[in-house]
């Protein structure tokens, strides 16, 4: 099922709530948190998906959600 807003469903709510409790996804989570905040990581990654988008490339019927500044 294909929604175009930004909530989650019960569902999603109840699978991320589990995930948490988790050690082993929190760790994975905290280090993913990591790379994000490196500039340099993130600037690798944006540049990465932004070739995506300019091959046109990205998956079908997926867009890119670029986060103000």
């Amino acid at each position: 099922m294909e929604r175009n807003d930004d909530t989650i469903t019960e569902e999603e709510a109840r699978r991320l709530e589990n995930a948490f409790g988790d050690n082993e996804f929190c760790k994975l989570m905290a280090e993913y948190a990591t790379e994000l905040s490196d500039p340099k990581y993130k600037e690798e990654q944006e540049n990465y998906l932004a070739q995506l988008k300019t091959r046109n490339e990205l998956p079908f019927g997926k867009a890119l959600v670029w986060p103000s500044r």
